[in-house]
């Protein structure tokens, strides 16, 4: 259904390149609170190339990279966890060597507010 593939996290031809399938979070937008803890996790075909894929986290003006380690393989899933301890908007991008991989949009808002996938 159409509505379903607007709403998955944005895969570009590096997906294919490299074998890489976004497994969770499993929708582009998020929104969630302060202090909250995301898990990406993603299917990867091969794991010589742990070695050259990051995250990396967007917010306008800072920007935050997160290495990918053996530690974070375990039988074909990559899994990354990050706790968003400010508000405010973060494009997320898996990436591996200098290609953008997959992308999400994360918003992050304070803790008494209304929690759920709608930005």
């Amino acid at each position: 259904d159409l509505k379903q593939f607007v709403n998955l996290p944005v895969t570009y031809g590096s997906t294919f390149k490299y074998g890489v399938i976004p497994v969770t979070p499993n929708t582009l937008l998020s929104r969630i609170a302060v202090g909250e803890e995301v898990i990406f996790r993603f299917k990867i075909r091969d794991k010589w190339d742990i070695e050259y894929m990051q995250l990396v986290l967007n917010s306008g003006l800072r920007s935050e990279r997160l290495k990918v380690k053996p530690s974070n393989y375990n039988s074909g899933i990559i899994e990354m966890k990050y706790r968003f301890t400010k508000r405010g908007n973060y494009t997320v991008h898996f990436m591996v060597n200098k290609d953008v991989v997959v992308s999400y949009n994360i918003k992050v808002v304070r803790a008494n507010t209304q929690i759920g996938t709608s930005i």
